[in-house]
């Protein structure tokens, strides 16, 4: 067995087609090849950093840091957000993936980024955060307007007119945040000159980009957990009357959704949307991280409030 560290731009494409081949027996999903070099190179610096287990010519394991500008308050630097992490099932067990992981940051560092971040699933968040080592930011919330109870849940078909109802009221109540105008700066945010102009070209540039007059703002329709759902993925400048207009535009756009979800982490309560409790999300957001440099990055950075962080930064979606 060895291991690859290769930028996107070097792999080459029966390498991109065994890395999506694992892909499809690891995660039960297939992705088209033709995406590959979509997804990857549309980044800040025109690639991604792979770390590529092999055995013979057989790939059983991928990583990949992908390079992102942010700011840190104003100054501008580059991260590398970690996705798609996966080990052969006949392959695990044997420190493959803990190889993987050094060597896509020792890539990234040599690169000049300052920090890792990651949303791990349930599997890899505590090999990450015992084994590994990575700090644990905190974890994101998820805000849900159930737009038609009956399509969500099948037995509670019959409130779907009081559900309705229900949804209008809160809709109609939540214009009530047009005077709340504070925008909202975090101390780590996405270098929006830059972040823009790649992430929205991943996964065949699906998505709706809405923009007049001050307000933009990015969302998806996709199946989540065997569910169909409208996504708010990102608001900017991010303010409560922001993004309560956000979430009524997608209620009057889309009209078949049967609920609107965002996942992030707000600093202020919508009048839109409910924050469903830790105890009954579908699934957990967690963030963690690892600096790199610690001249550059402070300590603060440790603490999710201090953080612009939601699906866009995601693989999801």
């Amino acid at each position: 067995m060895e291991i690859l560290t290769k930028k996107t731009t070097d792999i080459t494409s029966e390498e991109a087609q065994g890395i999506y081949d694992l892909f499809e027996l690891v995660f039960k999903k297939k992705r088209n090849v033709a995406s590959f070099y979509d997804e990857y190179c549309n980044t800040s610096k025109g690639y991604s950093y792979h770390a590529i287990a092999k055995d013979g010519e057989k790939i059983i394991a991928h990583n990949v840091y992908v390079p992102f500008k942010y700011l840190k308050d104003n100054i501008p630097f580059y991260l590398a957000l970690s996705i798609d992490a996966m080990v052969h099932p006949d392959y695990r067990g044997k420190g493959l993936y803990g190889r993987l992981v050094e060597a896509c940051g020792a890539a990234a560092i040599r690169d000049g980024c300052k920090m890792r971040i990651g949303f791990p699933n349930e599997n890899s968040y505590p090999v990450q955060i015992k084994k590994f080592k990575f700090n644990d930011i905190g974890s994101l919330n998820t805000y849900c307007l159930p737009v038609n109870i009956g399509a969500i849940y099948k037995k509670l078909r019959i409130l779907t007119p009081i559900g309705k109802l229900f949804t209008k009221i809160i809709i109609g109540f939540s214009v009530l945040s047009k005077w709340s105008k504070q925008e909202y700066l975090y101390k780590y945010r996405k270098d929006r000159s830059d972040f823009d102009n790649h992430r929205y070209k991943w996964f065949d540039g699906d998505y709706e980009i809405v923009e007049y007059e001050s307000i933009k703002f990015v969302y998806k329709n996709s199946d989540f957990k065997g569910q169909q759902a409208t996504f708010l993925m990102d608001v900017f400048p991010l303010s409560k009357k922001n993004f309560d207009e956000a979430c009524r535009y997608i209620y009057r756009h889309e009209k078949t959704t049967p609920i609107i979800l965002y996942v992030g982490n707000l600093p202020f309560f919508p009048l839109s949307m409910m924050r469903i409790p830790k105890f009954i999300e579908p699934k957990h957001f967690h963030f963690v991280g690892k600096i790199f440099d610690k001249e550059f990055i402070d300590e603060d950075s440790l603490k999710i409030n201090n953080w612009e962080v939601n699906l866009s930064n995601y693989d999801l979606l």
